[in-house]
């Protein structure tokens, strides 16, 4: 299985958003608490970091079989050091869903017969995408208020924009990831309109990745992880105010801002490499 971002931030993305997932959970049940909110289903619209693959996973390092998927990130394994386990390691759609206690098909490690979790998303997929993946949903039935939706995507927009500099102006990439944050947005309202409660992250800070800092040294040009910190904070920007946030139907999760403290402060987040 290839892996479009890095080990590292990976690691901080799933870290990261677990982490703060419970803080936003309390915004989808409404302006009250006096009734907490109790999903019956869980939608996972995205890229890679919301997929869990339990067919046609090739090149991933241990084998899947169905009900027992890997995951962009370190797969862990059964005591016997040779078996997947999905269950450990768990990325962030698993964490809410375990929470609330929905399951995955593709990790179903206890047979659940009627899983209520579901994962739309898909592998390198950019915010185009997403958009196809909600017209699948709504084909499909569409949503109700007991459904938690989650949306993670914007990393591989800004990686395919980055990679047209020099031969495109920064300006251009600028306008460019700018249109695909704000067209995020209005995926994230229209969700919200047809009745999902949705948790939608920010872009993880990709200036500060391995790729990033290998970009630096390789390039004489522009500081390239300067470059790629600012594609990132143009696209959450233009995410962030479209978004129709008013505490009751959207969570925010500032994963960008939560990673650059953790890079900033690795100990106080126990984390003893931020560079490879």
């Amino acid at each position: 299985m290839s892996f479009k971002i890095s080990a590292r931030a990976r690691l901080l993305r799933r870290s990261v958003v677990t982490a703060v997932a419970a803080a936003a959970l309390a915004s989808c049940g409404g302006g009250s608490q006096l009734v907490a909110f109790a999903p019956t289903r869980l939608i996972a619209f995205g890229d890679e970091a919301s997929v869990i693959d339990d067919a046609g996973s090739v090149g991933a390092s241990v084998g899947a079989t169905v009900g027992n998927g890997v995951k962009y990130t370190v797969n862990a394994l059964k005591a016997d050091l040779t078996t997947l386990d999905c269950s450990l390691n768990p990325i962030w759609i698993q964490a809410l869903s375990t929470y609330y206690g929905l399951v995955f098909s593709q990790c179903n490690p206890a047979a659940v017969a009627t899983p209520t979790a579901f994962i739309r998303a898909a592998a390198q997929a950019q915010v185009a995408d997403v958009v196809a993946q909600i017209d699948a949903q709504v084909a499909a039935g569409g949503f109700v208020a007991t459904d938690l939706v989650t949306l993670l995507v914007g990393s591989n927009d800004i990686l395919a924009e980055y990679k047209k500099y020099p031969g495109v102006p920064i300006n251009q990439l600028q306008a460019n990831v700018e249109a695909a944050g704000a067209l995020l947005a209005t995926q994230v309202n229209r969700i919200a309109a047809l009745g999902g409660k949705v948790i939608i992250s920010t872009s993880p800070d990709l200036g500060l990745t391995p790729y990033a800092l290998a970009e630096k040294a390789a390039n004489t040009d522009t500081d390239r992880a300067v470059l790629l910190t600012f594609l990132t904070a143009r696209f959450n920007s233009k995410l962030r105010v479209g978004l129709i946030n008013d505490g009751r139907t959207t969570g925010l999760l500032f994963t960008d801002e939560l990673i650059q403290t953790m890079v900033k402060f690795p100990t106080n987040y126990g984390l003893s490499n931020v560079i490879d």
